[in-house]
Protein backbone atom coordinates (compact mmCIF):
# COMPACT_ATOMS: atom_id res chain seq x y z
CA UNK A 1 0.00 0.00 0.00
CA UNK A 2 3.27 2.11 0.22
CA UNK A 3 4.01 1.90 -3.71
CA UNK A 4 2.45 4.87 -6.15
CA UNK A 5 -0.03 4.19 -8.75
CA UNK A 6 0.96 3.60 -12.06
CA UNK A 7 -0.32 5.52 -14.99
CA UNK A 8 -2.64 4.00 -17.66
CA UNK A 9 -3.90 0.54 -17.26
CA UNK A 10 -2.27 -2.36 -15.42
CA UNK A 11 -1.91 -5.71 -16.56
CA UNK A 12 -0.21 -8.95 -16.05
CA UNK A 13 2.95 -8.01 -17.55
CA UNK A 14 3.01 -5.02 -15.32
CA UNK A 15 2.38 -7.04 -12.04
CA UNK A 16 5.15 -9.78 -13.63
CA UNK A 17 7.90 -6.95 -13.06
CA UNK A 18 6.26 -5.38 -9.88
CA UNK A 19 7.53 -8.98 -8.62
CA UNK A 20 10.71 -8.57 -9.43
CA UNK A 21 10.99 -5.55 -8.09
CA UNK A 22 9.98 -6.64 -4.76
CA UNK A 23 12.10 -9.40 -4.72
CA UNK A 24 15.03 -7.25 -5.82
CA UNK A 25 14.14 -4.89 -3.26
CA UNK A 26 13.01 -7.25 -0.37
CA UNK A 27 15.09 -10.23 -0.81
CA UNK A 28 17.96 -9.11 -3.12
CA UNK A 29 19.80 -12.29 -2.54
CA UNK A 30 19.55 -15.73 -1.42
CA UNK A 31 17.21 -18.38 -2.19
CA UNK A 32 13.31 -17.81 -2.43
CA UNK A 33 10.12 -19.44 -2.61
CA UNK A 34 7.46 -17.65 -4.26
CA UNK A 35 3.38 -17.83 -3.90
CA UNK A 36 0.64 -16.80 -5.54
CA UNK A 37 -3.42 -17.15 -5.62
CA UNK A 38 -5.69 -16.46 -8.43
CA UNK A 39 -3.96 -13.41 -10.07
CA UNK A 40 -0.77 -13.51 -8.45
CA UNK A 41 -0.11 -16.99 -9.18
CA UNK A 42 -0.76 -15.55 -13.15
CA UNK A 43 1.44 -12.87 -11.85
CA UNK A 44 4.53 -15.43 -10.83
CA UNK A 45 4.30 -17.34 -14.11
CA UNK A 46 4.48 -14.18 -16.16
CA UNK A 47 7.46 -13.49 -13.96
CA UNK A 48 8.84 -16.91 -15.08
CA UNK A 49 8.66 -15.62 -18.67
CA UNK A 50 10.02 -12.24 -17.72
CA UNK A 51 13.48 -13.70 -15.47
CA UNK A 52 13.69 -17.30 -16.07
CA UNK A 53 17.07 -17.49 -15.22
CA UNK A 54 15.97 -16.22 -11.21
CA UNK A 55 14.29 -19.88 -11.27
CA UNK A 56 16.71 -22.68 -9.84
CA UNK A 57 19.59 -20.28 -8.83
CA UNK A 58 17.41 -17.88 -6.63
CA UNK A 59 13.54 -19.01 -6.89
CA UNK A 60 14.12 -22.64 -5.41
CA UNK A 61 10.19 -23.33 -5.02
CA UNK A 62 6.90 -22.19 -6.53
CA UNK A 63 3.13 -22.78 -4.43
CA UNK A 64 0.38 -21.87 -7.07
CA UNK A 65 -3.03 -21.77 -5.42
CA UNK A 66 -6.22 -21.57 -7.52
CA UNK A 67 -4.71 -20.33 -10.53
CA UNK A 68 -3.79 -21.13 -14.42
CA UNK A 69 -1.38 -20.81 -17.54
CA UNK A 70 -4.40 -20.69 -19.83
CA UNK A 71 -4.79 -23.97 -21.23
CA UNK A 72 -7.96 -24.67 -23.04
CA UNK A 73 -10.29 -27.08 -20.95
CA UNK A 74 -12.42 -29.72 -22.12
CA UNK A 75 -16.01 -29.30 -21.88
CA UNK A 76 -15.84 -26.26 -21.21
CA UNK A 77 -16.59 -23.92 -24.85
CA UNK A 78 -17.51 -20.68 -24.00
CA UNK A 79 -14.81 -20.21 -21.22
CA UNK A 80 -12.22 -21.41 -24.11
CA UNK A 81 -14.24 -19.51 -26.83
CA UNK A 82 -13.44 -16.15 -24.52
CA UNK A 83 -10.21 -17.18 -23.75
CA UNK A 84 -9.29 -16.84 -27.63
CA UNK A 85 -11.24 -14.22 -28.78
CA UNK A 86 -9.51 -12.02 -25.99
CA UNK A 87 -6.26 -12.95 -27.53
CA UNK A 88 -7.29 -12.20 -30.62
CA UNK A 89 -8.44 -9.04 -29.45
CA UNK A 90 -12.15 -9.34 -30.56
CA UNK A 91 -13.18 -8.50 -27.48
CA UNK A 92 -11.34 -5.19 -27.08
CA UNK A 93 -14.07 -3.15 -28.02
CA UNK A 94 -16.74 -4.19 -25.07
CA UNK A 95 -13.57 -4.20 -22.41
CA UNK A 96 -12.78 -0.54 -23.67
CA UNK A 97 -16.37 0.33 -22.83
CA UNK A 98 -16.25 -1.46 -19.26
CA UNK A 99 -13.00 0.67 -18.66
CA UNK A 100 -14.72 3.73 -19.88
CA UNK A 101 -17.93 2.82 -17.48
CA UNK A 102 -15.67 1.97 -14.65
CA UNK A 103 -15.66 5.64 -12.99
CA UNK A 104 -19.41 6.39 -13.24
CA UNK A 105 -20.21 2.91 -11.99
CA UNK A 106 -17.68 3.31 -9.42
CA UNK A 107 -19.66 6.46 -7.52
CA UNK A 108 -22.87 4.37 -7.80
CA UNK A 109 -21.25 1.44 -6.50
CA UNK A 110 -23.00 -0.20 -3.37
CA UNK A 111 -20.83 -2.20 -0.70
CA UNK A 112 -21.60 -4.39 2.28
CA UNK A 113 -24.64 -5.60 0.78
CA UNK A 114 -26.60 -8.53 1.12
CA UNK A 115 -26.69 -9.42 -2.74
CA UNK A 116 -22.86 -8.88 -2.89
CA UNK A 117 -22.53 -11.50 0.23
CA UNK A 118 -24.40 -14.34 -1.25
CA UNK A 119 -22.44 -13.82 -4.84
CA UNK A 120 -19.50 -13.66 -2.90
CA UNK A 121 -20.59 -16.91 -0.91
CA UNK A 122 -21.24 -18.45 -4.61
CA UNK A 123 -18.37 -17.82 -6.16
CA UNK A 124 -15.38 -17.60 -4.28
CA UNK A 125 -16.82 -20.64 -1.71
CA UNK A 126 -17.47 -24.58 -1.78
CA UNK A 127 -20.02 -26.78 -0.45
CA UNK A 128 -18.29 -26.72 2.92
CA UNK A 129 -15.66 -24.48 3.34
CA UNK A 130 -17.83 -21.23 4.26
CA UNK A 131 -19.29 -19.17 7.29
CA UNK A 132 -20.47 -15.93 7.58
CA UNK A 133 -17.80 -14.31 9.22
CA UNK A 134 -15.28 -15.40 6.38
CA UNK A 135 -17.78 -14.62 3.66
CA UNK A 136 -17.90 -11.11 4.95
CA UNK A 137 -14.13 -10.41 5.12
CA UNK A 138 -13.89 -11.96 1.66
CA UNK A 139 -16.57 -9.38 0.32
CA UNK A 140 -14.90 -6.49 2.28
CA UNK A 141 -11.60 -7.72 0.66
CA UNK A 142 -12.94 -7.63 -2.70
CA UNK A 143 -15.16 -4.08 -2.82
CA UNK A 144 -11.77 -2.37 -1.81
CA UNK A 145 -10.25 -2.27 -5.24
CA UNK A 146 -11.68 0.27 -7.58
CA UNK A 147 -13.63 -0.51 -10.55
CA UNK A 148 -11.28 1.27 -12.73
CA UNK A 149 -8.56 -1.07 -11.50
CA UNK A 150 -10.10 -4.50 -12.10
CA UNK A 151 -11.77 -3.32 -15.63
CA UNK A 152 -8.01 -2.33 -16.32
CA UNK A 153 -6.72 -5.84 -15.07
CA UNK A 154 -9.66 -7.77 -16.62
CA UNK A 155 -8.60 -7.76 -21.11
CA UNK A 156 -5.07 -8.72 -19.65
CA UNK A 157 -6.53 -12.09 -16.97
CA UNK A 158 -8.85 -13.11 -19.85
CA UNK A 159 -5.90 -13.01 -22.70
CA UNK A 160 -3.30 -14.39 -20.41
CA UNK A 161 -0.82 -17.37 -22.05
CA UNK A 162 1.70 -18.66 -19.98
CA UNK A 163 2.30 -21.61 -21.17
CA UNK A 164 5.32 -21.64 -22.42
CA UNK A 165 6.65 -20.83 -18.77
CA UNK A 166 5.85 -24.53 -17.60
CA UNK A 167 9.58 -25.73 -18.39
CA UNK A 168 10.98 -22.51 -16.48
CA UNK A 169 8.39 -23.57 -13.39
CA UNK A 170 10.04 -27.41 -13.85
CA UNK A 171 13.36 -26.33 -13.27
CA UNK A 172 12.38 -26.05 -8.88
CA UNK A 173 9.58 -27.94 -7.01
CA UNK A 174 5.93 -26.90 -7.69
CA UNK A 175 2.99 -27.21 -5.51
CA UNK A 176 -0.34 -26.63 -6.90
CA UNK A 177 -3.44 -26.57 -4.38
CA UNK A 178 -7.16 -26.36 -5.98
CA UNK A 179 -10.39 -26.31 -4.20
CA UNK A 180 -12.56 -28.65 -6.35
CA UNK A 181 -15.46 -26.53 -5.89
CA UNK A 182 -13.84 -23.53 -6.99
CA UNK A 183 -15.71 -21.36 -9.91
CA UNK A 184 -13.87 -18.49 -10.70
CA UNK A 185 -10.76 -20.95 -11.43
CA UNK A 186 -11.94 -24.26 -12.24
CA UNK A 187 -9.94 -27.33 -10.71
CA UNK A 188 -9.53 -28.43 -14.20
CA UNK A 189 -6.88 -25.47 -14.76
CA UNK A 190 -5.06 -26.60 -11.88
CA UNK A 191 -4.95 -30.68 -13.34
CA UNK A 192 -3.21 -28.97 -16.38
CA UNK A 193 -0.49 -27.30 -14.79
CA UNK A 194 0.14 -31.30 -12.73
CA UNK A 195 0.29 -32.30 -16.30
CA UNK A 196 2.62 -29.90 -18.14
CA UNK A 197 4.61 -29.91 -14.81
CA UNK A 198 5.10 -33.66 -14.59
CA UNK A 199 6.80 -34.76 -11.66
CA UNK A 200 8.63 -31.37 -10.94
CA UNK A 201 4.65 -30.46 -9.07
CA UNK A 202 2.78 -31.79 -6.41
CA UNK A 203 -1.28 -31.27 -6.84
CA UNK A 204 -3.32 -31.42 -3.73
CA UNK A 205 -7.16 -31.12 -4.53
CA UNK A 206 -9.65 -29.61 -1.70
CA UNK A 207 -13.12 -31.17 -1.71
CA UNK A 208 -15.58 -29.00 -0.91
CA UNK A 209 -13.30 -25.77 -1.27
CA UNK A 210 -13.42 -22.57 -3.27
CA UNK A 211 -11.84 -20.51 -4.85
CA UNK A 212 -10.93 -18.46 -1.45
CA UNK A 213 -8.93 -21.39 -0.39
CA UNK A 214 -5.82 -19.42 1.09
CA UNK A 215 -8.48 -18.27 3.90
CA UNK A 216 -10.76 -21.05 3.88
CA UNK A 217 -8.46 -23.56 4.21
CA UNK A 218 -5.63 -21.89 5.51
CA UNK A 219 -4.15 -24.98 7.23
CA UNK A 220 -3.67 -27.28 4.48
CA UNK A 221 -2.61 -24.30 2.33
CA UNK A 222 0.05 -24.25 5.46
CA UNK A 223 0.58 -27.76 4.75
CA UNK A 224 1.56 -27.61 0.98
CA UNK A 225 3.74 -24.88 1.45
CA UNK A 226 5.59 -26.71 4.37
CA UNK A 227 6.14 -29.37 2.35
CA UNK A 228 7.01 -27.39 -0.44
CA UNK A 229 9.86 -26.20 1.41
CA UNK A 230 11.20 -29.20 2.39
CA UNK A 231 11.44 -30.18 -1.04
CA UNK A 232 13.18 -26.93 -1.65
CA UNK A 233 15.91 -27.15 0.66
CA UNK A 234 16.73 -30.61 -0.75
CA UNK A 235 16.35 -30.45 -4.21
CA UNK A 236 19.91 -30.28 -5.76
CA UNK A 237 19.69 -26.71 -7.88
CA UNK A 238 19.47 -26.74 -11.07
CA UNK A 239 18.92 -25.25 -14.43
CA UNK A 240 17.14 -28.06 -15.85
CA UNK A 241 14.04 -30.19 -14.12
CA UNK A 242 15.10 -32.70 -11.99
CA UNK A 243 12.32 -35.41 -11.85
CA UNK A 244 11.70 -37.14 -8.51
CA UNK A 245 9.83 -40.14 -8.05
CA UNK A 246 7.06 -39.23 -5.16
CA UNK A 247 5.88 -36.24 -5.98
CA UNK A 248 2.56 -37.18 -6.87
CA UNK A 249 -1.01 -35.96 -7.50
CA UNK A 250 -3.04 -36.37 -4.02
CA UNK A 251 -6.79 -35.56 -2.70
CA UNK A 252 -6.97 -33.94 0.91
CA UNK A 253 -9.35 -33.05 3.45
CA UNK A 254 -9.84 -29.69 3.57
CA UNK A 255 -9.92 -27.70 7.43
CA UNK A 256 -11.29 -24.26 7.89
CA UNK A 257 -8.52 -22.01 9.36
CA UNK A 258 -7.15 -18.31 9.54
CA UNK A 259 -4.27 -18.51 9.70
CA UNK A 260 -2.20 -16.50 6.71
CA UNK A 261 -0.48 -19.21 4.02
CA UNK A 262 3.12 -18.12 4.81
CA UNK A 263 2.99 -18.48 8.46
CA UNK A 264 5.69 -20.95 10.11
CA UNK A 265 7.92 -21.22 6.88
CA UNK A 266 10.30 -17.88 6.92
CA UNK A 267 12.44 -19.36 9.43
CA UNK A 268 13.90 -21.46 6.66
CA UNK A 269 13.59 -19.51 3.89
CA UNK A 270 12.18 -16.21 2.79
CA UNK A 271 8.57 -16.32 0.88
CA UNK A 272 7.33 -13.55 -1.59
CA UNK A 273 3.63 -13.61 -1.97
CA UNK A 274 2.79 -13.02 -5.02
CA UNK A 275 -0.40 -10.51 -6.02
CA UNK A 276 -3.41 -11.65 -4.90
Amino acid sequence: GRSDGIRGNADLHQLGRDLGRVLDAAVPTGPVVVVGHSMGGMTVMTFALQRPELFGPRIRGVVLLGTAAGHDIPGHPFENVTRHLARRRLLSPLLSLLRFLAPGLELLRPRNTQLMRRLTRALAFGSADANPSLVAQVQQMLEQPPLTTLAGLQGSVLRHDARNAMPVLARVPVSIVAGEDDRLIRVEHSLALKRALGQAAELVVLPGVGHALNRSASYDVNDAIDRLLDRAMLTEVSTTAQPSSHHNARVRGSTSGTTAATTGATSRTDIAQGAT
